[in-house]
């Protein structure tokens, strides 16, 4: 194991689920105040993105568009989310078998999205379709 590089303190007030990092962003999940953060690599916030549609934000994957597919824990579903627009659209929802996604992974070749949910020891493998400009550009 390596040497720790740096430690990371970030000023805002962020309950941490999840995060991922893309680029020159990190992508913070906050399910205790609904929302993401995107912070710099020193901690400084560059945005937030809320919506009604995404409560309890937990697991998340990026897209190589800088799109995210997150999870509502407790809003159950999968939300697409432009971080340039701040854009969402709802992916699946309980209607489509999702309960309680926390965690997920999404697979380019076959656009396979793995989805873990909460409290079950089931991962649900879905054939997600996208717009090829959503996958790509």
């Amino acid at each position: 194991m390596g040497q720790l590089d740096k430690t990371i303190t970030y000023e805002v007030n962020i309950s941490v689920c999840r995060f991922v990092v893309f680029g020159d962003s990190m992508y913070v999940s906050d399910d205790n105040n609904n929302m993401l953060s995107a912070l710099t690599p020193s901690g400084e916030l560059l945005r937030t993105f809320c919506t009604p549609d995404l409560i309890s934000p937990c697991g998340m994957t990026v897209l190589v568009t800088r799109q995210l597919i997150v999870c509502g824990r407790n809003s159950t579903n999968l939300v697409l989310l432009n971080t340039n627009t701040g854009e969402t659209r709802k992916l699946y929802g309980e209607l489509g078998g999702i309960n309680k996604p926390s965690t997920l992974c999404f697979k380019l070749e076959g656009s396979k999205l793995f989805v873990l949910p909460d409290c079950y020891n089931v991962i649900s493998v879905r054939h997600v379709i996208l717009d090829a400009d959503e996958l790509t550009h």
